[in-house]
């Protein structure tokens, strides 16, 4: 939670996200992109089941490194070495 509320700050402060390293075999993996919407209820009030519920979209994004690797009788199998989510709460449509 610390970490994710300092990119927050930096975010509002106009500071770039520092950008991570890739080593060169990660880098050279094939690299899965998957997105969607999905719509989620919310409740203006937490916890409050009296409350009016209010639908509202959020935009998910999925990215994935995949390898390949040798099981042990010699056949050759996908593995996911690195995955990402990302998810963002539209609150208007332009």
């Amino acid at each position: 939670m610390k970490q994710l509320q300092l990119q927050l700050q930096h975010s509002a402060d106009g500071k770039l996200a520092q950008v991570e390293s890739l080593d060169s075999t990660l880098a050279a993996m094939p690299l899965i992109i998957a997105a969607d919407g999905v719509i989620v209820p919310f409740r203006r009030q937490p916890k409050s089941p009296k409350d009016k519920i209010l639908w509202q979209e959020v935009k998910i994004a999925l990215l994935a490194r995949l390898g390949k690797y040798q099981k042990k009788a010699g056949a050759t199998a996908t593995r996911l070495h690195q995955r990402r989510l990302v998810a963002v709460w539209v609150t208007s449509m332009l």
